[in-house]
């Protein structure tokens, strides 16, 4: 709520020269509007359905290289025993002097719920960093994704994400029963303790 305050009691003379009440007042109005506003929410989420078994989708956000603490969110659905299984769901990031294809990885998230993984950057570099995820879900499904970024100073919004480009699957090259895929086991095997069929 905006309050006004009353200019009749200031001691102008005290405050010194070239101060008119109109700015004093505009200012201490200012600052009652900064201090009472709600504080942001993390950037609107973007999102895919990235194909199974080998899909994946790609952004970017511009980063100024302020050692600032940026969160990277990534909520995906479906959520189950299959996309838990270790590496089933993976989100890379990479650096503006290494990026995707063929540079390596800066960091990779990890998972904060069934449904969750989360990365942080922090870095004196600016550029445009990459965040790449890629669905290997064992039953080779479409795992649908959220990615949001948040300014984890302040909890507000964090860098803009822009879709760069995605790739379907692909089933080509895979055999069944019981060879290792990709670093998975598929049909009939069982994965970390999960029978894949």
């Amino acid at each position: 709520m905006l309050q006004w305050f009353s200019v009749r009691k200031v001691d102008w003379k005290r405050l010194g020269r070239g101060v008119r009440p109109g700015v004093l007042v505009g200012l201490l109005c200012l600052l009652q509007v900064a201090l009472s506003a709600p504080a942001q929410a993390a950037t609107a989420p973007v999102g895919a359905t990235i194909p199974g078994f080998g899909g994946w989708v790609a952004y970017r956000f511009t980063y100024p290289g302020n050692n600032a603490r940026v969160g990277v969110t990534l909520t995906y659905s479906p959520a189950d025993a299959f996309t838990r299984v270790t590496n089933a769901i993976v989100l890379e990031a990479f650096s503006p002097d290494n990026p995707p294809p063929k540079g390596a990885p800066i960091g990779a998230a990890h998972r904060i719920s069934d449904s969750q993984m989360s990365w942080e950057l922090t870095s004196g570099i600016p550029g445009n960093y990459f965040i790449v995820i890629h669905n290997w879900d064992p039953k080779r499904r479409p795992v649908t994704v959220q990615v949001t970024t948040t300014n984890l100073v302040n909890q507000g919004d964090g860098p803009k994400l822009t879709f760069v480009s995605s790739a379907p699957g692909s089933r080509s090259g895979t055999i069944a029963n019981g060879i290792v895929v990709d670093g998975i086991v598929v049909d009939g095997i069982v994965v970390d303790g999960i029978v894949v069929d």
